[in-house]
């Protein structure tokens, strides 16, 4: 499948959500196919989600995954909506940063997930400003929900601006 998805949309950096399971397991499986994966030069960026969601899935939290994620084509998807603490992210992010390939950028009000960026917790200015402070290159992806999309072109404006 990650073959598949590398050839058809030509892309050798895939956000995958961790799915339900046993964490031995799963880095066992990813183990056994390491090799194969490594060849087709690609990497998988778990993207991290908050703790509340840890019975369901065999890794959540930014900390847990760099901490288990030993293989080289294993990274992060860095989701500050998803973080415990929103208002942290700059912390949090620090703590895993060698291992962050992707950023979804979003707002978090303490009752829901990707919002609009100034709507909530996360101090989006001054996480940019500290992604360019320690020059992070790696794509940055404005995620809202759907009854948000009219405001990602302002808001990629205001983004600019920082």
């Amino acid at each position: 499948i990650i073959e598949i998805i590398r050839n058809v949309y030509n892309v050798s950096l895939i956000t995958i959500h961790p799915q339900k399971g046993d964490s031995i397991v799963a880095m066992s499986k990813l183990e056994e196919y390491a090799k194969i994966i490594e060849d087709l030069g690609v990497t998988l960026a778990y993207e991290n989600f908050p703790s509340s969601v840890g019975r369901r899935k065999w890794v959540c939290l930014p900390k847990e995954m760099h901490s288990k994620f030993i293989l080289p084509f294993l990274k992060l998807t860095f989701d500050t909506s998803h973080l415990d603490n929103p208002a942290e992210c700059i912390d949090e992010f620090d703590a895993v940063s060698d291992k962050v390939a992707v950023i979804h950028l979003s707002d978090n009000d303490g009752k829901s997930q990707h919002q609009p960026l100034g709507t909530g917790n996360v101090p989006y200015k001054q996480f940019l400003r500290y992604l360019k402070d320690i020059d992070f290159s790696g794509p940055v992806v404005i995620e809202y929900m759907p009854e948000y999309q009219d405001k990602l072109i302002e808001d990629v404006r205001k983004l600019a601006a920082v």
